[in-house]
């Protein structure tokens, strides 16, 4: 079982020559040498166990006191702690996403010899995080060759309507997925170079139908010219609902309305009911595109040595999928492009003196371009919440740009001594992170956004704010720039240096009695950026 710290009390008496001794298999959730909590999740748990996803750190819901948390972290708190407060490894390296908070690089399901998941007192060795620690460990060839292939399929066909759609007259969703892959793995050289290698496409295909509330052609017409122009590009659908209608009085523009309700105002539905049929997660996952692959070779030295290493891909093309009535111009597609090599050197000084040497180089890519090509704003009514089973308004709105790499680099040294009744292990991590990405964009961060207060306002086309991103030319918060006003540039190019160093014992002081000391410094560093950049 991954890291564990397993100790063995027997006594050997000299008997005949069919004399046997069985040793019953079975693990403890609390370890008795270091007192850790954790539960281990073997292949053949992974191989039977359905999954939607296909990514191994999912299987952290199987642990006792995982709760669904969103969409941080791995979707998942763990004794009460947040998503976020989660450290994933792979094959013992950092395998963290530092930007989203969640697992960085994945990989096939049948890849994966072990899934360790730690959730109560870690030991001196793990630190960066406190809810929990979830490291997948990959599998070597052998002297034998061996192979594997499956396909599982998703459909629609299989699926019933959902209540909600059947009472609108919506048509169910359709849906294909496809997971497929195969493994193989065996010897290069007999006893000495072993290779296993791993891909797994998985296909989506998946439509629905959304729907939206969007401004009438009845509220268009007693608006502004301005107001109008938002619609000239993306004009209001064709396809609106005749009975499934908002009713809201306002004030025509360019007349003049008295204070009392008669006095110039109109009764008019004002927003509708539309439908939109299109890419969207309807029950096999998002549509995409999706290619899983890993390699690993393990090359034994000599008797006392052996390096092994991995190298793994993840390119992923999510199509855009429907978040809007009017184009699917609007709509945004996300890629990803994820590549980790490990080098990995383990060697043993004496019997009971091992070490184990690290170096990982691990790339993440994901961006989604801007969403229509060219630019455009976008637009919100903050006072006028619109009830109802299909959700809020929607006006015309175009999503900017984001995402970019990561690259990590991380060096990694450890040593284990066992003398006498002491278990000691001891290490250090160096890791280098370079971060150059467009920021993720929240509302009060996006630029070319207009915000109109009320309903009212929108007739008049008097946007209470408008918020643009402007070049700071050097400037920070609190100091003024000079015109002439330019657009900012999102990219930033970040650079992280930490360090962390760690000691621990497993003293045995009786076979009823052990102790369990460790300390572990960690040393986040602060982010500072390239050149001129504030």
């Amino acid at each position: 079982h991954v890291q564990d710290v397993i100790g063995l009390n027997f006594s050997m008496q000299p008997g005949s020559t069919i004399a046997s001794i069985t040793q019953e298999e079975g693990v403890p959730l609390v370890q008795a040498e270091t007192g850790m909590q954790s539960t281990t999740v073997n292949q053949l748990v992974i191989t039977h166990l359905p999954s939607l996803t296909r990514n191994p750190y999912d299987f952290v819901a199987l642990s006792a006191g995982a709760a669904p948390a969103g969409t941080r972290g791995a979707g998942f708190a763990l004794n009460g702690q947040r998503a976020e407060s989660g450290s994933f490894l792979l094959d013992g390296s950092d395998n963290n996403d530092p930007y989203n908070s969640g697992p960085g690089q994945i990989v096939p399901l049948d890849v994966v010899e072990e899934y360790r998941l730690m959730t109560h007192n870690f030991t001196a060795e793990y630190g960066r995080n406190t809810g929990f620690i979830a490291n997948v460990v990959t599998k070597s060839g052998t002297n034998d060759f061996h192979g594997a292939a499956y396909y599982f399929n998703r459909n629609s066909a299989l699926a019933a309507n959902t209540y909600e759609n059947n009472a609108r007259g919506i048509p169910p969703p359709v849906f294909n997925g496809h997971q497929l892959g195969g493994a193989v793995g065996g010897p290069i050289l007999r006893d000495k170079v072993f290779f296993y290698a791993a891909v797994e496409p998985i296909l989506v295909r998946s439509s629905a139908t959304l729907s939206y509330y969007v401004p009438t052609p009845e509220l268009l017409a007693v608006s502004s010219a301005g107001t109008n122009a938002m619609f000239r590009r993306f004009p209001v659908p064709s396809n609106l609902s005749q009975t499934d209608v908002s009713i809201r009085t306002v004030c025509p523009f360019g007349r003049f309305c008295g204070s009392t309700i008669n006095s110039g105002f109109v009764t008019i539905p004002a927003f509708a009911s539309t439908t939109r049929t299109g890419p969207v997660d309807a029950g096999a996952g998002v549509p995409q595109d999706t290619q899983l692959w890993t390699g690993r070779l393990d090359y034994t030295l000599n008797e006392r040595s052996t390096l092994n290493v991995r190298y793994a891909f993840q390119d992923a093309n999510q199509f855009a999928t429907v978040t809007q009535p009017y184009s699917a111009e609007l709509d945004q597609p996300f890629n990803v492009q994820n590549q980790n090599i490990t080098l990995n050197l383990t060697h043993f000084l004496s019997g009971n003196f091992f070490t184990e040497s690290r170096a990982v180089f691990s790339r993440l890519f994901q961006q989604s371009p801007a969403a229509p090509a060219t630019e455009f704003p976008s637009f919100t009514i903050t006072g006028d919440t619109i009830s109802g089973s299909t959700g809020s308004l929607s006006l015309p709105s175009a999503r900017n740009a984001f995402g970019g790499s990561q690259n990590i680099y991380q060096f990694y040294q450890g040593a284990n001594w066992i003398r006498g009744t002491h278990n000691l292990k001891f290490g250090w991590q160096y890791e280098h992170l370079r971060d150059s990405r467009v920021p993720t964009e929240v509302s009060f961060t996006r630029s070319n956004q207009g915000e109109f207060r009320d309903l009212q306002g929108f007739v008049d086309g008097f946007l209470t704010s408008y918020q643009l991103s402007l070049d700071p030319k050097g400037k920070v918060p609190g100091q003024l720039i000079q015109p002439p006003f330019g657009p900012s540039v999102s990219l930033r190019h970040y650079r992280f240096n930490d360090m962390a160093g760690f000691f621990q014992d497993s003293w045995k002081i009786s076979p009823l009695l052990t102790l369990s000391p460790g300390l572990c410094y960690e040393y986040f560093g602060a982010g500072h950026r390239t050149g001129n950049e504030k």
